[in-house]
Parts: C-alpha cells; structure tokens; sequence
C-alpha cells in the first residue's frame, strides 16, 4: 500500500514541478485566437492616408471574414493567420473599420495552471497523509 501513496506524491510533484516550471506555456501556441473586428463610421471619418476597399474587391476568405463579423455583431473568429486589418471597407454604401484581433488565450492557461496546481497538491497531500498513517499504523 506504500506504493501507492508514494506513487501519489510523485505524479503530484511531477505536476507541480511542471506548472512551476512555466510548463503551462506549452498551451499558449494552441490557445492563440485571431479574430477580427468590424465598426461602421462614417465616411467623412476615414483618415485620408488609410486603404479603403470595396466589399466585392476583397479575396474569398476577406469577404467570408467580413460578412461572418456582420452577421454576428461585428466580430469573427479564425484559425489562420489573415492579414486583414487596419484598413477600411465599404459594403452597400455603408464603410467599416477593420481590425484584426490576436488573443492568447490567457484564461484557458489560467485555468490549465490552476487544474494542475490543484490536482498536483492534492496527489502530494494524499500521499503524504497515506504514508503517515502507514507509520503510524505499523
């Protein structure tokens, strides 16, 4: 029975060791989230010097981005990397500002971290508890 609870303070080491380590960092390249943004201004509101592009004169994936943020007020979320951003599109008289979005998913790590610092002590708690009453037992 000893096994087992030495067995339960190693894996909680283990998993304490890595969260402590920055392990957890593993997680973020998987968590990154692009998304992109749309507001409508006004016309007389676009800078001078910024890119104005009409609806039908962006690629298939632009003009798929473009009418998912419409459809779901104003926002669209990808897996790819789209270089859409920062520019001015116009759409049945009608201009919106775009702006890409990257998020790195800082919650989902915050709660990866705090699943194994929590499940880490407990392992670590049980073991050592187990083996002390093992002693005392015996």
């Amino acid at each position: 029975m000893k096994d087992v609870f030495w067995t339960a303070v190693l894996v909680g080491s283990i998993l304490l060791v890595f969260t402590f380590s920055g392990g957890v960092t593993a997680f973020e390249s998987s968590s990154t989230a692009t998304s992109i943004d749309i507001q409508e201004v006004n016309a007389s509101d676009v800078p001078d010097h910024a890119t104005v592009t009409q609806y039908r004169s962006l690629s298939d994936e632009k003009r798929r981005l473009f009418a998912d943020a419409l459809l779901s007020n104003g926002s669209a979320e990808t897996d790819e990397d789209v270089p859409f951003g920062g520019e001015y599109v116009t759409s049945e008289e009608s201009t919106y500002e775009v702006s890409a979005v990257v998020s790195d998913g800082g919650g989902r790590n915050a709660l990866i971290m705090w699943g194994l610092l929590l499940t880490g002590s407990f392992f670590v708690v049980i073991g050592v508890l187990g083996l002390a009453w093992q002693e005392f037992r015996d």
